[in-house]
């Protein structure tokens, strides 16, 4: 560990190391050399391993060792399976039970839930709905996650080899078939990807003063929903949550607090039908920003604090900063300037490929460096209008079939 972490510390591609996935609590202490001598030789990535949920939760640890492990953890990678075939699906599970147990043993470590959107062949579980994966997503943040991972290997898909490598069973398609399960993934990872940095420096606020009512009469409680959950008959997840019914409101929000600005995180905790709620939220603070549109929400002022409405599809939710001018400006700036770099991205990508297969790419180029320069200059949104993907994807287009000499992809155009 100490020679490949001298090896590759300046690797700009370099993340962090991750040293084990789902370990036993048995191998926890040899874990921790390996943490430790990533630690000595390159203190500036983290170290991390994939906690599972075997030993949850963690006041019936039987190894301290685990427990302590816990608790060094910059970043903490871990795996929860929420949703049953055979038994109830339970997308609230990550959110309820796991990351609160993670929290008590390290509340300022950064949790990174992987969620679940495989299935898995001749066992228990199964792919979710799409409602259920956002679900699964915006109720694991509003409980004070602050990175996300998709598990969506696709080794199940192809012929003879995967009577072999049965285990996983993905959600996407290697011959780049439109799923809706992908798009979905795509689609939020759109909105978390730019708005979420902001989330890195506050602290989860669980007692966060934030109240939910119906539309028409604000101080009204908002409609609830219900759902049994069941526990996997003594298989993996049972010691996390036993049978139960859960009732809560069906709109839920959760906080993360700052010394300049708040996030809410406010979702469609129900994967069954769309559902708006009125959210006041007791402030001093002037604004609320929605993290997706950019604009400052319309507001209703009364002595309880700010309110506001919200409308969701089934499960789903975005992020909300509540603050002054100042801040407000500062992160309608930082989240154009993810997404125009996201844009910037995907275009040299897109211009690479295309170049390599004969596409005249010269314009392009040159829009993509004008950009960057609007970029520096401090105007990520005119930056981000300057990309020019659409110009260069129409040319492909019409080069598609002279390059590919099939006549089916003047139709379908390059994936």
């Amino acid at each position: 560990m100490t020679a490949h972490a001298a090896a590759v510390r300046d690797h700009p591609h370099l993340v962090g190391y991750l040293v084990y996935d789902e370990p036993h609590p048995v191998v926890a202490p040899w874990i921790r050399q390996f943490t430790d001598a990533a630690r000595r030789t390159d203190p500036n990535h983290p170290p991390i391993y994939t906690q599972s949920e075997v030993s949850l939760p963690l006041d019936r640890l039987k190894n301290p060792t685990e427990g302590q492990l816990i608790q060094e953890q910059d970043v903490l990678l871990s795996d929860c399976y929420a949703i049953a075939a055979h038994s109830g699906r339970d997308p609230w599970l990550y959110g309820d039970v796991f990351i609160p147990n993670v929290r008590r043993a390290n509340p300022d470590g950064l949790k990174w839930p992987i969620v679940q959107a495989f299935s898995k062949q001749h066992a228990f579980w199964a792919l979710p709905t799409p409602a259920e994966l956002r679900v699964q997503v915006y109720h694991t943040i509003a409980a004070g996650a602050k990175g996300m991972f998709f598990f969506t290997s696709n080794q199940g898909y192809l012929g003879a080899w995967s009577r072999r490598q049965w285990f996983y069973r993905g959600a996407g398609n290697p011959w780049f078939g439109r799923e809706t399960l992908m798009d979905e993934i795509g689609r939020i990872g759109e909105h978390l990807t730019t708005a979420g940095p902001l989330l890195v420096p506050l602290r989860y606020a669980p007692a966060y003063p934030a109240w939910v009512g119906a539309v028409d009469a604000p101080s009204d409680p908002a409609p609830t929903f219900q759902a049994f959950v069941q526990d996997l008959g003594g298989k993996v997840g049972a010691r996390l949550r036993h049978n139960s019914e859960l009732q809560r409101p069906t709109i839920h929000v959760g906080a993360f607090g700052g010394v300049d600005y708040d996030v809410l995180v406010v979702h469609n905790d129900g994967p069954w039908s769309r559902q708006r709620a009125a959210v006041t939220v007791a402030t001093q603070r002037k604004n609320i920003l929605d993290l997706v549109t950019l604009k400052k929400v319309p507001l209703q002022s009364s002595p309880s604090g700010l309110t506001f409405t919200v409308r969701f599809e089934p499960g789903d939710g975005r992020l909300y900063l509540v603050g002054g001018e100042a801040a407000v400006e500062a992160a309608r700036a930082q989240v154009q300037q993810q997404r125009y770099a996201h844009a910037a991205r995907l275009l040299q990508l897109d211009a690479e490929i295309a170049g390599r297969g004969g596409v005249e790419v010269a314009t392009t180029e040159k829009i993509r460096k004008h950009a960057a320069a609007i970029a520096t200059a401090g105007a990520p949104a005119a930056a981000l209008e300057q990309t020019g993907a659409g110009q260069l994807l129409g040319r492909w287009y019409r080069n598609s079939s002279r390059l590919c000499g099939r006549s089916r992809v003047r139709n379908r155009g390059p994936r």
